[in-house]
């Protein structure tokens, strides 16, 4: 709540892309649907941030097992958190509460 407030307090809209890069995600279909072969150099030539989407538009990611999800939802509930608190220390004591909001807000996506 204190975040939504300073943000609306400072005049600032946000706007969220999230990308990843290639190397994030498994490229196979993709690499299927244009005919190429699964090597490093295909991989290589790949435009940055192919989306993660089946051939219907649906999501499709699929899951490293390496805590993707976990490395994702803590950059941006710490980068939405320190655009909406610019002026927030990020002593130990704040960085814990950051962790702790970060990992509940990871659970209930899971």
């Amino acid at each position: 709540a204190e975040a939504a407030w300073w943000g609306r307090q400072a005049g600032r809209s946000i706007h969220v892309k999230l990308c990843a890069d290639n190397d994030f995600y498994s490229q196979r279909a993709y690499l299927e649907q244009q005919g190429l072969p699964y090597t490093a150099e295909a991989l290589a030539g790949l435009p940055a941030f192919l989306p993660c989407c089946g051939p219907a538009g649906e999501a499709e990611v699929a899951k490293t097992g390496l805590g993707s999800s976990a490395a994702m939802v803590t950059s941006v509930v710490s980068a939405l958190t320190k655009f909406l608190i610019p002026s927030l220390d990020l002593s130990a004591a704040v960085l814990d509460r950051l962790h702790a909001a970060a990992q509940l807000t990871h659970t209930y996506m899971q």
